[in-house]
């Protein structure tokens, strides 16, 4: 296991992703400590911490831990140049060629995301034991939709409609909780997991092969990948 850090190239496109991160970072911080002070029952502390992760959310998408490295073998399209009477014409060829593959998960919108999830689910069980029935529920909608609306794109990597996660698992968590804080963490956490199940996971091990880049992050996206939105949505939406 090894951490891989990866920066954009381009200042402005970092400056632009700092400035928006930090927009989308304050508004999930505001909704979780709102849901924690107006809960109260001591799950403030539990907000705060992950109010905490969600601050770093931002610098700690640069690094991904890499939990899985193979060889794979892909296409390696050429152009063969054949001089016919005395003219060079490019004729196209498709080769085979192996390259090594790494399968990471991104720190900040991977595994943030997941810790905080089980900081939400352990605030809702304190509020309300019985809720931790309804986020499995929910865990299990999310991730199995999500899984059937996810599709493998190649060079790209496992693409999913950004409002199906967040909308189902709100859908789930106001429907058998009703509104308030509860229903608002249960959400968060079905939503950030779920997707995270079911796009990154199950569909990434059935279409692994059909991902032909050298590098695989799941959440590398950032608060930007649909791990880290769907979780802050699904907490708005719920409130």
């Amino acid at each position: 296991m090894r951490v891989v850090r990866v920066i954009p190239s381009n200042p402005f496109l970092v400056l632009f992703y700092r400035l928006f991160a930090l927009v989308v970072v304050v508004v999930l911080v505001w909704s979780v400590l709102t849901a924690g002070i107006v809960a109260g029952g001591g799950v403030l502390g539990l907000t705060l911490v992950a109010s905490f992760l969600f601050l770093l959310s931002p610098w700690l998408s640069e690094y991904n831990v890499v939990v899985w490295e193979r060889r794979v073998v892909v296409e390696v399209p050429s152009v063969e140049w054949v001089v016919v009477f005395g003219v060079p014409v490019p004729v196209p060829r498709v080769g085979l060629g192996v390259v090594r593959q790494a399968i990471a998960v991104n720190v900040g919108g991977g595994l943030v995301p997941v810790v905080a999830g089980i900081l939400m689910v352990v605030a809702a069980w304190r509020l309300q034991p019985s809720s931790v029935w309804v986020f499995l529920v929910d865990l299990a909608t999310v991730s199995l939709v999500t899984y059937a609306s996810s599709r493998a794109v190649p060079g790209v990597g496992i693409v999913v409609p950004g409002f199906v996660p967040p909308l189902v698992s709100s859908l789930v968590a106001v429907s058998l909780l009703g509104w308030g804080p509860v229903a608002a963490f249960v959400s968060y956490a079905a939503g950030s997991i779920g997707s995270l199940l079911g796009a990154d996971v199950l569909r990434l091990l059935k279409e692994l092969d059909k991902l032909n880049a050298p590098f695989i992050s799941i959440g590398g996206v950032g608060v930007f990948d649909g791990v880290f939105l769907s979780g802050a949505i699904s907490l708005l939406l719920s409130l």
